[in-house]
């Protein structure tokens, strides 16, 4: 009976002082600063870019290359024939032939080019090039960017909170 006592006492502490039950975790959500359009700056406002290709003046003949960003004038010549063999295989007869396996393959060609120049089909085409007239933005309110090659309009705008 005494124990019954001490059980019911406890179970009543226990009940009334909420021992036990798992305290609920509230997690804060702190706001950070993000731009929609652009990328951050280190001062915490967004970047933003607005680009356009600029007006190129080349000298008569040549056009402009964006990948040299220069003026260029395609010369194709024949390119060079080359015979060659798989590894493991020697060019023997005009055949390719494995001196340990006796086996036989048809021997392959490529097509070689001078430096600097790209193998087109059975021709190289070769690069004639030459500094650009002219950049030109065609829109006044751009700016030529040497960097990048590109007409730009940069502004900024402040990182939203989310």
């Amino acid at each position: 009976m005494k124990r019954l006592r001490v059980l019911i006492i406890l179970l009543f502490v226990v009940l009334m002082c909420g021992c036990g039950k798992e305290e609920e975790v509230v997690e804060e959500h702190v706001p950070v600063p993000t731009c929609e359009k652009g990328e951050m700056t280190p001062e915490g406002n967004c970047k933003i870019v607005t680009s356009m290709d600029p007006k190129v003046t080349c000298p008569e003949g040549f056009d402009y290359s964006k990948e040299s960003h220069r003026c260029e004038h395609i010369i194709s010549i024949p390119a060079q024939g080359e015979y060659y063999c798989a590894d493991g295989y020697t060019l023997t007869s005009g055949k390719c032939v494995n001196k340990e396996t006796k086996d036989v393959q048809y021997r392959k060609k490529r097509w070689l080019c001078p430096a600097g120049g790209k193998v087109n089909g059975q021709k190289c085409d070769i690069a004639d090039q030459k500094e650009v007239i002219k950049f030109e933005c065609t829109d006044a309110t751009y700016t030529f960017n040497q960097e990048t090659y590109m007409c730009e309009i940069v502004s900024y705008e402040d990182a939203v909170l989310k």
